[in-house]
């Protein structure tokens, strides 16, 4: 199963009403995936405090798979509003949140042509 690690943000960076933050992960597939080509829907967000969603949070919203490569890095920037972050005196944290989930196998149908007259 896909793995996320080096989950990383950079302290952020101040900008009048905005606030800039860098980041970086990584997920790496193991040799199923990598044989089946497992598609993964693959989520990054950034939270406050107990993992409330952050308007204008989300960093990546993608589908995955392993077949040509056995890991990806997936670095960002991203500028959130001051106000989207409700800060408390300076005191809330933001973190990086990243979610992969294996999707199930698609199932493919096709008809043939109708022939005959019955």
């Amino acid at each position: 199963m896909a793995s996320v690690t080096n989950a990383h943000l950079d302290p952020p960076v101040d900008d009048v009403a905005n606030v800039i933050l860098n980041g970086t992960y990584t997920i790496t597939g193991d040799s199923f995936d990598i044989a089946s080509a497992q598609p993964y829907g693959e989520i990054a967000k950034l939270v406050g405090a107990n993992d409330v969603s952050i308007v204008g949070g989300e960093v990546h919203s993608l589908i995955t798979n392993f077949a040509t490569n056995s890991s990806f890095v997936r670095p960002f920037t991203k500028t959130i509003a001051k106000s989207a972050l409700n800060l408390t005196a300076g005191v809330d944290k933001v973190s990086l949140l990243v979610k992969l989930t294996p999707h199930p196998p698609a199932v493919f149908t096709k008809h043939s042509t109708p022939v005959g007259s019955f």
